[in-house]
């Protein structure tokens, strides 16, 4: 016990914990607001994939538009908005999870 005692004491080890402890309070955090946005929009606990609407934070760039592709049909882009269709579940919690996505709500498309 004495051994650990002393290695918990050390920098690199009191530094690594810390720094550990910081990851999973970001992970929680994140987890928590992604919860938030999918209850907000009525999307959470949904089984099927789902049309919705996207607000950014920022104005949309390359790296924003491989992600939503990845996450379901692209369907357009207007300003910091986009309009994917058929977005299932799991990908609609990992799109919550993104800090730059402000708002995710249903969609119906006009077609």
């Amino acid at each position: 016990m004495n051994r650990w005692g002393a290695a918990l004491r050390t920098r690199p080890v009191a530094f690594t914990l810390l720094l550990a402890a910081c990851v999973l309070t970001y992970q929680i955090w994140i987890g928590w607001g992604a919860n938030n946005k999918l209850q907000a929009s009525g999307l959470l606990g949904r089984s099927t994939p789902s049309p919705v609407e996207i607000t950014l934070t920022v104005d949309p760039e390359q790296f924003h538009m491989v992600i939503l592709q990845e996450a379901g049909r692209l369907i357009r882009v207007e300003k910091r908005q986009a309009f994917l269709k058929d977005v299932p579940p799991d990908m609609l919690r990992s799109l919550a999870r993104r800090y730059w996505i402000s708002r995710i709500s249903a969609w119906i498309p006009e077609s």
